[in-house]
């Protein structure tokens, strides 16, 4: 065999290895540069692995929204935090969700992300800073909404290798901003088949879940559950939407689209549970001093206000409470069955 035959011989050993190689990350400026189409087989399905490009910028988003003033302060606040922490070294922190789109109401959530480095995950002891200084982020979270359920949400560099969708979207990925002072762009590898299926298996377990709650036995809530409850149906309505429409769309964007299609079934649970949202307190004023004098030696301020909300059963506006009660009840049948045509 000639040496220009063996030359193209190991030139296909080499491509058809690279293909059937996990993609790896450049870590100096996290970025793999790939052509726009390219997309290799899924190894866990019989899908297709398509590569997306998401470039996240550094400054708040729709600037001109009637809650802009709100948004910034906290915006700037969460900035400062990150660069006070240097948390940039370990991680990149996103703000998504209606914080950085705009249209909050005194129920929305501070939505974080950290997207961890490789070097940060593969040490204990950078795992072990990280997690010190993601606590004053969380601190400050509870300083503005003590109710908070679901914490800041972790996804790590190899995770790209074969993203989720369904549990943050590309599209929602896309409308998040950066807290460094940096723009990010990464290239992710995504199999639709495989978020698909997982969004489907969440429905299953919502529907499972839903069947068994029963509001008599749970009755009364507190705020805390209350509030975790309705985010929850919320949730399972945008990816019932989103496995009805075979496609991953921003939560913002489809609500309205579940409320026109529930109320054409003559399911309005949708449109009372957002009138919940609009009417959500403004001030939690409740007498939790006694229970800090307590807990201040224990924990930090801000955690006691929020085990103060997660724990203690408190009085809940009884308009809000009667609304939800009697929604849950006339249709939470309706919702299931919904569920189960799909599924």
């Amino acid at each position: 065999m000639t040496n220009r035959n063996q030359k193209k011989i190991n030139k296909h050993i080499y491509f058809e290895r690279r293909l059937n190689t996990p993609r790896k990350f450049n870590s100096s400026d996290f970025l793999k540069t790939v052509k726009p189409n390219w997309n290799m087989p899924c190894h866990s399905c019989e899908g297709r692995l398509e590569t997306k490009r998401v470039i996240i910028n550094s400054e708040i988003l729709n600037t001109n929204t009637y809650d802009m003033k709100k948004r910034s302060k906290i915006f700037f606040e969460l900035k400062k935090i990150v660069r006070k922490t240097n948390l940039s070294k370990f991680c990149i922190p996103l703000l998504h969700g209606s914080y950085a789109t705009g249209t909050i109401t005194n129920f929305s959530d501070i939505d974080i992300i950290l997207i961890l480095f490789k070097s940060t995950y593969s040490s204990f002891k950078n795992i072990k800073e990280l997690k010190k200084k993601s606590e004053y982020i969380i601190r400050y979270i509870y300083k503005i909404d003590p109710l908070m359920h679901h914490g800041i949400n972790i996804i790590f560099q190899d995770d790209f290798l074969h993203y989720n969708e369904s549990i943050l979207p590309i599209n929602a990925l896309k409308k998040s901003v950066s807290l460094s002072d940096e723009k990010v762009t990464i290239d992710i590898y995504s199999c639709f088949k495989c978020s698909m299926e997982n969004n489907i298996k969440y429905l299953q377990r919502y529907s499972s879940s839903l069947s068994k709650f029963e509001i008599e036995k749970t009755d009364p809530l507190n705020l805390y559950e209350l509030k975790s409850i309705i985010s929850g149906l919320f949730l399972a309505s945008v990816v019932f939407f989103q496995v009805k429409n075979r496609s991953f769309h921003y939560k913002g964007d489809c609500i309205e689209e579940v409320k026109v299609y529930f109320s054409k079934k003559k399911i309005f649970i949708i449109e009372e549970f957002s009138a919940i949202r609009r009417e959500w307190p403004k001030e939690l004023t409740h007498a939790f001093f006694s229970f800090f004098l307590f807990s201040n030696t224990v924990f930090h301020p801000e955690y006691s206000k929020h085990l103060f909300y997660k724990f203690q059963k408190r009085k809940i506006n009884k308009e809000i409470y009667n609304i939800f009660r009697a929604a849950l009840r006339k249709d939470k049948n309706k919702l299931i069955e919904q569920i189960d045509i799909l599924l």
